[in-house]
């Protein structure tokens, strides 16, 4: 469990300080913001963050989506834009999706960003995410994991996983 729990702490500061050195790129080479939606933003909820698991950096970019992966082109990095909804990359050894929008129809409210919820580390050697990154307010982060919840479970029949369950109580309890 211990061996687990460190992975997973290695994992996260990898991820983050991948998706604070990209949201620094893109304020840097665009004027851009970045908004982060799942994985960090929820992290940021948890008792001990870097124990929560992610597999990737999910942004919500809207219509800056096409100008994030024309700039990653420009610096020689491969984009993948095969799914309507986001483009995928692969930015410091971490996968990126970008997302055009989140729901699965195309029928996104209208998102509002909010500076990301300072969060505190074991160890100074990971960039601040509250000065790299914006996230949704908690009553629309849990409407998005609501309705990717309830997507997966109804169109790919798939169950719901503790680590939803997880993320939604600490909304609630936030």
């Amino acid at each position: 469990f211990a061996t687990v729990a460190e992975t997973v702490e290695r994992d996260n500061r990898r991820r983050e300080a991948a998706l604070c050195h990209f949201a620094a790129l893109c304020r840097r080479q665009l004027q851009l913001d970045i908004t982060v939606v799942k994985g960090s933003s929820l992290s940021a909820l948890y008792p001990e963050p870097l124990h929560r698991e992610c597999g990737d950096n999910d942004l919500y970019s809207g219509s800056d989506t096409q100008r994030i992966g024309a700039m990653l082109e420009t610096m020689g990095i491969d984009v993948d834009r095969k799914d309507p909804r986001h483009i995928t990359f692969l930015y410091e050894h971490t996968t990126f999706e970008a997302h055009n929008y989140l729901l699965y129809h195309n029928d996104d409210p209208q998102w509002h960003s909010v500076q990301a919820v300072q969060q505190e580390y074991n160890e100074g050697t990971s960039p601040s995410p509250s000065e790299a990154y914006f996230t949704f307010p908690p009553v629309e982060s849990a409407f998005f994991l609501a309705k990717h919840c309830e997507h997966h479970s109804v169109f790919f029949h798939a169950p719901v996983r503790l680590r939803t369950l997880l993320d939604w109580a600490m909304l609630l309890s936030g």
